[in-house]
């Protein structure tokens, strides 16, 4: 384990949270790829920076992606969006507005180790929000439960929570996963708030403006002494086939 506990690093977590709260462009994050090798604790990384954002007006989407590098590994994951047609604009628009559902065969942390999702995937048909009962129900297909997450911790399962009844843990988001026999469905997280109380205010460090400097710096010096110099292109010309 290269970096243990990294899903708790504070200055890690200052750094994404940084990241969506400045690039409007950034709208979200993979937190499940390939067989969730290397991605099985980044569940808990983005519980930890939903923490951050959402009290500060940023909601960043859960992706899932098949990190495919040969042939037969498209169908690891995957996202399904809800669109009104197949466009690239309404692609874009639900990739904005969060109308999609992430879904992987594999779910180390979830699902455990050996697990390898096969068949119908759980997925979600239907989302009801009552805001005057303060609940939200989920109708779901090919799922065998619904666990409900809040600040990185389990608080519930059924396919429907009343929020009334968790106010002791959430304190500005529910999220939602489905498990089942064809693997794993992770619904984007609601924002939770009461009506007229405003968040309490969450301050997130800017840790890495060093780090900033640096690529700036790099970058002026690339544009001054070596985009333009002759000995640099006739090497990415003849060496690296570049040019």
């Amino acid at each position: 384990e290269t970096y243990p506990n990294m899903e708790n690093d504070e200055k890690l977590i200052n750094k994404f949270a940084n990241i969506f709260l400045k690039y409007p462009t950034c709208v979200g994050m993979d937190i499940n790829s390939g067989t969730d090798s290397h991605t099985f604790r980044d569940r808990k990384l983005y519980d930890n920076i939903l923490q951050k954002t959402i009290p500060n007006g940023v909601t960043p989407w859960c992706f899932t992606f098949s990190d495919a590098h040969q042939a037969g590994q498209y169908d690891r994951a995957f996202t399904v969006h809800m669109m009104l047609e197949r466009t690239n604009e309404e692609l874009r628009r639900s990739m904005q507005e969060g109308t999609l559902f992430a879904i992987s065969r594999h779910a180390r942390t979830e699902l455990g180790e050996d697990f390898v999702g096969e068949g119908a995937y759980p997925i979600v048909t239907r989302v009801e929000v009552d805001e005057d009962e303060d609940t939200i129900e989920l109708t779901c297909e090919n799922c065998n439960e619904v666990i409900w997450v809040a600040d990185g911790v389990e608080i519930a399962r059924g396919a429907v929570i009343d929020l009334n009844d968790y106010e002791w843990g959430i304190t500005s988001y529910v999220r939602a996963y489905l498990t089942g026999g064809g693997g794993i469905c992770y619904v984007e997280p609601f924002t939770v708030q009461r009506e007229g109380v405003p968040y309490d205010s969450v301050e997130v460090p800017d840790e890495f403006a060093q780090e900033d400097f640096l690529r700036l710096l790099v970058t002026v010096l690339d544009e001054m002494f070596f985009k333009n110099s002759m000995i640099i292109n006739l090497f990415k010309q003849y060496a690296l086939g570049l040019a």
